[in-house]
């Protein structure tokens, strides 16, 4: 073979080598599935609530939805699934300048100061807008931009539009305090089957009147279905040593639909694999846990615009577990399982009674000069 020959070889190798690399690295960029991690965490007295809505619904003047089917599916009581509806962006407040909007009230207690606040927003779209929103705050009712400083996407063949984005609103919420939130513009796939759109803010608040809690949030965008498990370990806490332990456990997921079971149970909270238990409650069933609901403590969070009781592929859950952390826990084990649905989870959060020594209080103290006299310092 002559020279020349050998050397065309040669760069045609080296062409489909870096090809390879660039596609390979393209790959990578585009895996963008987030193991979960600890975003915030505080022992303190106070407590976790959660502010959500949703951007798209089905459309009730769809002639493919028949009207009632989507009248229905917007009360919770029948045609439960975003597979069966053509989605359309839910637009509340009258404003030209955008093309979708909910709001939400954000409960803060009197007293209570914000000691974190992070805005989770999530839908179905490849659009490069994604990283933004806009929001009203209670202190300002002018549309402002908000930023992602994270966006996780689901990366899976065919469906990886799928997303999450967050960005740290702490100072902007701890201004603005307790009131309505507006969340508009969110990038999301619309005029069709099985897509969603929803946004989450997330606030860790101190009150004194509180018990001390060890406060945790972590996320992460991890899909769930069939025998893989999500398993979260949350640490950093010791339990009181008596006395009823109480906790709180948040979850915040996507494309959960009502009555598509995630099997014996979509949720389970314990001190190890060992000893988990399920979580469930009367407005989220132990085989239905992620079943397009907005909830706190098994009540339906009506202090939104628009109120429909069934999201169509959005949850956001406060629940109180079943089964609460022994005394003297020092750590905690989340799992998320779907044998029926698939489920993409974004955050997680804890909020637990801990143990805190009180020294001050517990002694008394005294002293004596044995050589008699006066004490001094020293």
């Amino acid at each position: 073979m002559s020279e020349g020959r050998i050397t065309t070889r040669k760069l045609q190798w080296a062409f489909w080598f870096v090809g390879l690399v660039f596609l390979l690295s393209m790959q990578a960029a585009y895996a963008a599935q987030r193991n979960f991690a600890q975003r915030f965490l505080l022992n303190a007295a106070g407590d976790i609530t959660i502010a959500s809505n949703i951007n798209v619904h089905c459309n009730i003047a769809q002639a493919t939805d028949a009207n009632t089917n989507c009248a229905n599916a917007r009360s919770g009581t029948g045609n439960f699934t975003n597979n069966n509806h053509t989605m359309v962006n839910v637009d509340v407040d009258a404003n030209a300048a955008t093309f979708n909007s909910s709001s939400a009230f954000l409960n803060l207690p009197t007293g209570a100061s914000v000691a974190f606040a992070g805005l989770y927003w999530a839908a179905d779209s490849g659009a490069a807008t994604r990283n933004r929103v806009l929001w009203t705050t209670p202190a300002n009712a002018v549309y402002s931009t908000v930023t992602a400083a994270v966006i996780d996407d689901s990366a899976a063949a065919g469906t990886a539009t799928t997303y999450q984005a967050f960005a740290d609103v702490t100072a902007l919420v701890s201004s603005a305090g307790a009131g309505t939130y507006t969340v508009a513009n969110i990038a999301a796939t619309v005029n069709a089957t099985n897509v969603y759109a929803g946004w989450s803010l997330v606030v860790v608040y101190r009150l004194a009147s509180d018990p001390t809690r060890n406060m945790v949030v972590y996320d992460g965008y991890r899909r769930v279905a069939g025998a893989a498990n999500v398993d979260i370990t949350l640490t950093g806490f010791t339990t009181p040593p008596f006395g009823t332990v109480t906790s709180k456990l948040g979850v915040i997921a996507y494309d959960g639909d009502r009555g598509q079971t995630e099997g014996a149970a979509g949720l389970q909270f314990g001190t190890s694999t060992a000893a988990l238990s399920p979580v469930f409650n009367g407005l989220n069933p132990q085989t239905d846990i992620f079943n397009s609901s907005i909830t706190s403590l098994n009540a339906q969070v009506a202090t939104r615009n628009p109120l429909y009781l069934n999201t169509l592929g959005y949850d956001a859950d406060i629940l109180s577990p079943n089964t609460q952390l022994p005394n003297g826990a020092t750590s905690a084990l989340v799992r998320v399982s779907s044998s029926g649905e698939t489920i993409d989870l974004g955050v997680v959060t804890l909020a637990t009674n801990i143990f805190v020594p009180n020294i001050k209080d517990s002694f008394t103290k005294s002293v004596t000069d044995v050589n008699g006299g006066f004490v001094v310092p020293g």
